[in-house]
This record gives C-alpha cells, structure tokens and sequence, in this order.
C-alpha cells in the first residue's frame, strides 16, 4: 500500500450537500447525493455515467411495545442504541433460533430490561432487517415493511422501490 490522496469537490458549496470524492491517481470517485438532492444530481452529466447506488438514510419500528430507530447498511440493518422492544416473544417464535438470537444479545449485553422493555445500550448490525425488526419485536417480521421513516413509507419503498425507479 502506498499514500493516496483524496479531493473532495464540493457542487453546492455547501458540507451538507452533495460532495464528490476521488483519487487523485485513480478513475475512482464516488458521489455522494443527500436524499433531498437527488433530483438536482439527476440533472448533472455525471448520473448518466455506469455507477453502483446506495440510497442509505435512517428507518423507524414500531409495534406492540417496540419503538426502534435504526440504519440501512451495505453491510446490513444496524439498530441504533437507546431503540426500544418488547421483553416478550410471541408463542409463535418460541423454540426457534429467533428466541436463541434474542436471548444471545440479552447475554452479550446488546439488550438490557429496563422498565419493562428491552433497550439496546449500544448500536448493533444484523444481517437483514427482517432480523433486527424481529430482535425488537419479539415475533417474526418482514423488516422490509415493519421500518417506516417518519413519513410513513416503508424500507421497501425506500430503498428497493425507488432504485427500480431510478433504474
């Protein structure tokens, strides 16, 4: 490995704003859109260009005695600290490696009883949504549906259905 360095372009001028970055020495760059830009990137010569895109933002689970703040990842579904679920599992999920999961973040300290809820003392990734929207409920849930923004769409729409419309 040797040094590299990285420009950051600013459009808007603004550090809030949209912000392109590459190396220096490399064709690498990456662009990175908020949300409330994506139309005006949309504009710019560089969205016709071959890219992967990531729409990535924050999701809220709520549910009987659940309410959970957490953040859709390349790597997976990360649930935020301080989120809130409920201590009982429902009858169906009894058994299964669903109870095992709760149970092992119980004990590694992920989740902890207070007032008789289970709180997440530190941010933790799962693999899926579905699995941390079931960590936090109690029951088995398609987190692509159960993590809503504060506007009411789902993660689904949020990120599967708007690429497809971008795309």
């Amino acid at each position: 490995m040797r040094p590299q360095t990285i420009q950051i372009f600013l459009p808007p001028g603004d550090l809030r704003g949209m912000r392109v970055a590459e190396i220096t020495t490399r064709i690498v760059r990456v662009i990175e859109v908020p949300r409330s830009q994506l139309a005006d990137f949309l504009k710019m010569p560089e969205a016709q260009q071959v890219g992967v895109y990531f729409l990535i933002g924050e999701s809220i689970c709520k549910g009987s005695s659940a309410n959970g703040v957490g953040e859709y990842t390349t790597e997976g579904f990360v649930v935020l600290k301080d989120s809130k679920g409920r201590i009982e599992n429902v009858a169906s999920i009894q058994g299964t490696s669903n109870v095992q999961i709760r149970e092992a973040l119980v004990k590694d300290g992920v989740m902890a009883p207070q007032d008789g809820l289970y709180v997440f003392t530190r941010s933790h990734l799962f693999p899926s949504p579905s699995q941390a929207a079931m960590a936090l409920m109690g029951r088995s849930a398609n987190g692509w549906v159960e993590w809503k923004a504060a506007n009411g769409k789902t993660l689904d729409e949020l990120k599967r259905q708007t690429v497809a419309a971008v795309g």
